[in-house]
């Protein structure tokens, strides 16, 4: 027997089974960014609350951007601001207010993950400045809308430290726990 007709079927098995864990991870990491504010987001006061739930969320959210495609990290931007909407918990009474965040968080989301992929997967920078830079961006995109929101008179000053200064900290925060595990893998 050639030595193709051994080699082709092992390759196959290995990438099956790497699609497999890829499916796996995927289930995980969306569990979390889902379930984080219904299981977290009551357990403390105020901004401890926004900031473990925020923190887990970008945590998944890096990784998302370091391990999966394009395809897969869009329900990980979506989910969590719709998690947190439903619970209520996270910004208490004023969770009504999130509402008109939702969208504004989706692309601040979205701008978190693709720097991360653009900067580090793409590119191969430094994960520490891809991050910082991811971080950023996400922040003051969030700190602009919120801001604009606020002199609508749509939203409460609330959020402003919330959309602007925890995002911040939270983005960098989750994103050195993912560098952690990032490094652990490999």
């Amino acid at each position: 027997m050639p030595y193709r007709e051994y080699f082709v079927p092992a390759m196959d098995g290995r990438l099956a089974l790497e699609s497999r864990f890829r499916d796996v991870e995927f289930a995980v990491y969306l569990a979390m960014v889902f379930l984080a504010p219904f299981f977290l987001g009551h357990l403390w006061q105020g901004i401890l609350d926004q900031f473990v739930v925020g923190s887990i969320v970008n945590c998944f959210l890096a990784l998302g951007a370091l391990y999966l495609g394009m395809k897969k990290v869009l329900p990980l931007i979506l989910l969590p601001s719709i998690a947190a909407f439903l619970t209520g918990i996270v910004f208490g009474p004023q969770s009504l207010f999130l509402l008109y965040l939702i969208p504004f968080i989706w692309v601040g989301n979205a701008i978190f993950v693709y720097a991360i992929k653009l900067l580090k997967v793409a590119r191969g920078s430094n994960y520490a400045l891809s991050l910082a830079w991811a971080a950023a961006g996400k922040s003051l995109f969030l700190l602009i809308a919120s801001f604009a929101l606020f002199s609508l008179s749509i939203i409460p000053v609330q959020f402003l430290f919330a959309m602007g200064l925890l995002q911040f900290a939270t983005a960098l925060t989750g994103g050195a726990m993912a560098g952690t595990i990032y490094i652990l893998r490999r």
